[in-house]
Protein backbone atom coordinates (compact mmCIF):
# COMPACT_ATOMS: atom_id res chain seq x y z
CA UNK A 1 0.00 0.00 0.00
CA UNK A 2 1.78 3.55 -1.29
CA UNK A 3 1.93 5.88 1.65
CA UNK A 4 -0.59 8.37 0.13
CA UNK A 5 -3.26 5.74 0.62
CA UNK A 6 -2.60 4.83 4.01
CA UNK A 7 -5.09 5.72 6.79
CA UNK A 8 -2.74 7.74 8.67
CA UNK A 9 -0.62 11.06 6.97
CA UNK A 10 2.24 13.13 8.58
CA UNK A 11 1.84 16.80 9.27
CA UNK A 12 2.92 18.37 5.78
CA UNK A 13 -0.14 16.73 3.98
CA UNK A 14 -2.40 17.09 7.59
CA UNK A 15 -1.65 20.85 6.40
CA UNK A 16 -2.59 20.63 3.00
CA UNK A 17 -5.98 18.78 3.83
CA UNK A 18 -6.68 21.15 6.97
CA UNK A 19 -5.62 24.35 5.88
CA UNK A 20 -3.95 24.51 9.39
CA UNK A 21 -0.66 25.33 10.52
CA UNK A 22 1.35 22.75 12.19
CA UNK A 23 1.37 24.86 15.37
CA UNK A 24 -2.45 24.55 14.92
CA UNK A 25 -2.36 20.76 14.33
CA UNK A 26 -0.04 19.96 16.91
CA UNK A 27 -2.01 21.72 19.71
CA UNK A 28 -5.19 20.01 18.46
CA UNK A 29 -3.83 16.66 19.06
CA UNK A 30 -2.83 17.46 22.53
CA UNK A 31 -5.82 18.66 22.91
CA UNK A 32 -7.34 15.22 21.94
CA UNK A 33 -9.15 16.43 19.36
CA UNK A 34 -7.60 15.22 16.69
CA UNK A 35 -6.71 11.80 16.85
CA UNK A 36 -3.51 10.37 15.91
CA UNK A 37 -0.31 8.53 17.74
CA UNK A 38 3.45 9.32 18.11
CA UNK A 39 6.12 7.98 15.80
CA UNK A 40 9.22 8.58 16.90
CA UNK A 41 9.47 12.75 17.61
CA UNK A 42 6.55 13.35 14.60
CA UNK A 43 2.51 13.10 14.97
CA UNK A 44 1.42 10.70 12.37
CA UNK A 45 -2.54 11.80 12.09
CA UNK A 46 -5.44 9.42 11.19
CA UNK A 47 -7.33 10.66 7.85
CA UNK A 48 -10.74 9.81 9.13
CA UNK A 49 -10.04 12.20 12.15
CA UNK A 50 -8.73 14.82 9.74
CA UNK A 51 -11.73 14.57 7.99
CA UNK A 52 -14.44 14.34 10.44
CA UNK A 53 -12.43 17.60 11.79
CA UNK A 54 -12.91 19.66 9.13
CA UNK A 55 -16.87 18.46 8.67
CA UNK A 56 -17.64 19.53 11.65
CA UNK A 57 -15.89 22.88 11.41
CA UNK A 58 -16.76 23.13 8.19
CA UNK A 59 -19.16 25.85 8.57
CA UNK A 60 -18.17 27.38 12.08
CA UNK A 61 -15.82 30.16 11.50
CA UNK A 62 -14.63 32.80 14.04
CA UNK A 63 -16.51 36.03 13.78
CA UNK A 64 -14.79 38.42 11.39
CA UNK A 65 -11.92 40.59 13.23
CA UNK A 66 -13.03 44.12 14.29
CA UNK A 67 -11.84 46.61 12.25
CA UNK A 68 -8.64 48.44 13.81
CA UNK A 69 -9.17 51.29 15.80
CA UNK A 70 -7.94 54.95 14.35
CA UNK A 71 -4.63 55.45 16.14
CA UNK A 72 -4.48 58.69 17.87
CA UNK A 73 -2.55 61.52 16.17
CA UNK A 74 0.09 62.74 18.62
CA UNK A 75 -0.01 66.56 18.69
CA UNK A 76 3.54 67.67 18.33
CA UNK A 77 3.79 71.08 20.57
CA UNK A 78 4.62 74.25 18.21
CA UNK A 79 8.48 74.87 20.51
CA UNK A 80 9.62 71.19 19.67
CA UNK A 81 13.64 71.07 21.03
CA UNK A 82 15.64 68.55 19.40
CA UNK A 83 19.07 67.07 21.64
CA UNK A 84 22.00 66.20 19.82
CA UNK A 85 23.78 63.16 20.81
Amino acid sequence: MSELAGPVCGYKEAMRLTGLKKTKLYDLFRRGILRGYRDGAMIRFYRTALLSYMKEHENTSAAPPSPPSKARKRKRPSGMRFKFL
